[in-house]
């Protein structure tokens, strides 16, 4: 089998105001975390100069030896072939020093598929040309930085490190020295985003020619700082401009060539292309997560779900020594005999010495998969293969889920279309923006 493969990186120097991913500032860190890579000046040296990035090499060693031990275990335990899309994301793994990024690529790239689509993410503080050869010279060929906006005042007020300085210098290097694929990432309806500035922003965005833009409207999630700050009235918020603004984007990109294929996700037409690794998602594909906060499915008769522990010290710690617990004759086995449930599961070793893994296990009802299926397909403009679905779950495809696809349809929200001899299922552009109420309607029918 051939799967995508997802790396976290769960490391920040700060930490996004409107992030709820799991990540830990560096500067939080205990100080057995903090230990610094320290190999990134010599390698630096060697290859490119003295020239550097201040942040570099802030990620531990010991982070990487553990990252590559779960990549190494969980590529026999599932009995990957062949990792099919690699994607590097975080946290900010631009904080990785070179010759970090050195070994993560030797640990999978001869494990990949020819011509794999190997993503990083980035934050536009940290791109050099040395960074960007760095890239290059290790395989990585689609680079993903996280612009969100071209807007001082917007990205200081959500704490964003990036400046508009550090945005507009780092695209003209990508523009100018980067050869590989390259998407950026846009928010609308950031505080302190007016409309004048969010148009100009993607405008700016378009002269420098990405392949792909993800363009997200604001989620404002509780517990987040931002979410606080804003119910506090601390900050100004428009809740009813968050729509209006990406409607407008979306409208401005599909004018200049973008094509949506998902609902924040659009391509030039002239040289892009969908991201194969985020396909996979969509399509309720297979894939394997590595890392501290690093989540897997793995779909078959019993599908399953896993996250590894939220807990970068004992993350490193298991990881680290698996080899030599294995070689003192303890088996590492998945937690599923126990049904772990718990986010956050301490590790465990049960009486026949068999290491239980740092996760949070899931075991998938097929009903949840079902509705998941159709959730995340009709993320997609192209939407869902009827088919496809009586194939995996060998069933037809229940009576309630037609009474809320005919209805969608005659309210001009949904239509069926015929492509490749099969028959498919889609919500109509201005359906696909109620997606939500779709899913409620299946839920409500059950």
């Amino acid at each position: 089998m051939n799967y995508p493969l997802y790396i976290h990186i769960p490391y920040c120097l700060s930490k996004c105001d409107y992030c709820d991913f799991f990540s830990v500032p560096i500067g939080n860190l205990t100080e057995k975390n903090a230990v610094c890579g320290g190999s990134y000046s010599s390698y630096n040296r060697e290859m490119y100069g003295e020239k550097k990035s201040v942040e570099a090499g802030l990620v531990p060693d010991e982070y990487i030896t553990a990252l590559c031990n779960e990549i190494s275990y969980r590529k026999k335990m599932y009995t990957v072939e062949k990792w099919s899309t690699i994607y590097i994301g975080g946290g900010t793994p631009s904080l990785l020093s070179p010759l970090q990024i050195k070994t993560i690529a030797e640990c999978v790239l001869n494990d990949s598929a020819h011509n794999v689509e190997f993503t990083m993410e980035a934050n536009p503080a940290d791109i050099s040309l040395d960074f960007l050869q760095c890239l290059a010279d290790c395989g990585v060929n689609r680079l993903s930085l996280g612009i969100q906006a071209f807007d001082d005042a917007s990205l200081s007020c959500v704490n964003r490190r990036s400046t508009l300085r550090d945005v507009e210098t780092s695209l003209e290097l990508v523009k100018s020295r980067w050869n590989g694929e390259f998407s950026a990432d846009l928010i609308s309806a950031l505080p302190l985003q007016t409309e004048k500035s969010f148009v100009l922003g993607v405008k700016r965005l378009l002269d420098y020619k990405p392949n792909h833009i993800s363009l997200y409207s604001l989620t404002i999630e509780e517990e987040t700082p931002l979410f606080k700050r804003i119910d506090s009235n601390e900050i100004p918020y428009n809740y009813d401009n968050a729509d209006s603004l990406w409607l407008l984007g979306k409208k401005m990109l599909e004018e200049n060539g973008w094509r949506a294929y998902e609902i924040s996700n659009f391509y030039n037409e002239k040289n892009g292309r969908p991201c194969a690794h985020n396909m996979a998602y969509w399509k309720m594909k297979s894939y394997i997560g590595v890392g501290s906060g690093g989540t897997g499915s793995v779909y078959g008769k019993k599908s399953i779900r896993y996250t590894n522990i939220h807990d970068i010290a004992k993350y490193i710690d298991f990881w680290r020594d698996c080899q030599k617990r294995e070689g003192d004759g303890r088996e590492v086995k998945n937690a599923e005999k126990v049904n772990a449930q718990s986010e956050r599961r301490e590790i465990e070793v049960d009486a026949n010495r068999e290491i239980l893994l740092p996760e949070a296990l899931e075991v998938l009802k097929k009903s949840d998969e079902e509705m998941e299926f159709f959730m995340m397909g009709l993320r997609l403009y192209e939407g869902v293969c009827l088919e496809d679905f009586e194939s995996r779950f060998s069933k037809k495809i229940p009576r309630h889920y037609y009474d809320v696809m005919n209805l969608w349809k005659k309210h001009n929200r949904a239509r069926y279309y015929k492509k490749h001899g099969k028959e498919w299922f889609c919500l109509s552009k201005k359906g696909i923006l109620f997606l939500n109420g779709f899913m409620k309607d299946i839920i409500g029918g059950a």
